[in-house]
């Protein structure tokens, strides 16, 4: 492949030692799956890689597509059904939170899966419509928002999950919050290490806006906006989380 185009990009799965060492010099990508619910393992696994990498001569060059991510890729019956549901939405938004903290190692992500597939995708479709599911809505919401560059983050133990990001031109910067719990929370935040003043100026939550406190709430044919976007009210340092909600807080230098 590289004698037919020498530019040709060769990504390799499932990571090891020994690939690096007999091949490393010519992939520019190594490509772990992440099907899991536990973002600790995520974290050492990305860790691991690092280290394999930065230990392996001849191999800084390479980066990491994480060619497929889910929180499962095998359960069945309840378990597949659940890919559905709110809170699917919520692990795939800790999920993009982690992948953006690793984002200079990190240069692809492709969820799994994009339509239909067992309960699995992110829209259902019928001979007729399209159904968005929630975990749809979390990749609205940090497409939307999402800046380029990472942002140092102090969070409080037991807080929301959080990831925060500026733009390149340092004139804004976006906060994205994941409460896991079932009631709302109120959150304070404040920006230090600024040279200008830092004004919150637009939020938005995913969230069931039936407010009904269940993490296995789902959008149905019959009721598909039920979990969606919405806008969230903040004042200047404090904003409430809802209830098992993906947050994003805008802010703005002045």
């Amino acid at each position: 492949m590289k004698k037919a185009d020498p530019n040709v990009l060769l990504l390799s799965s499932f990571p090891t030692q020994k690939l690096l060492e007999r091949h490393g010099k010519d992939i520019a990508y190594v490509g772990p799956h992440h099907y899991t619910r536990n973002f600790e393992a995520g974290e050492r696994d990305f860790k691991q890689i690092a280290e394999m990498i930065q230990r392996t001569p001849g191999c800084d060059h390479i980066k990491v597509a994480v060619t497929e991510w889910n929180e499962s890729g095998g359960d069945w019956g309840l378990g597949r059904g659940r890919q559905m549901a709110l809170q699917n939405a919520l692990h795939n938004a800790r999920y993009l939170n982690l992948l953006m903290r690793h984002c200079d190692q990190v240069e692809i992500a492709c969820r799994s899966s994009m339509a239909n597939s067992f309960c699995g995708g992110l829209i259902q479709t019928s001979p007729s419509a399209l159904l968005k599911r929630p975990s749809y809505y979390v990749l609205q919401l940090f497409a939307r928002h999402a800046k380029p560059i990472p942002l140092l983050l102090d969070q409080v133990e037991g807080g929301p999950d959080l990831f925060a990001c500026g733009s390149e031109d340092r004139t804004s910067v976006a906060i994205f919050a994941v409460n896991s719990r079932t009631r709302p929370v109120d959150w304070s935040f404040g920006f230090a290490g600024f040279d200008k003043a830092v004004r919150a100026i637009n939020a938005e939550t995913l969230c069931d806006t039936l407010n009904a406190n269940q993490p296995d709430a789902m959008n149905h044919w019959e009721r598909p906006d039920r979990i969606r976007i919405v806008s969230l009210p903040a004042s200047p340092g404090l904003v409430t989380l809802p209830a098992l909600s993906v947050s994003v807080i805008e802010s703005v230098m002045q």
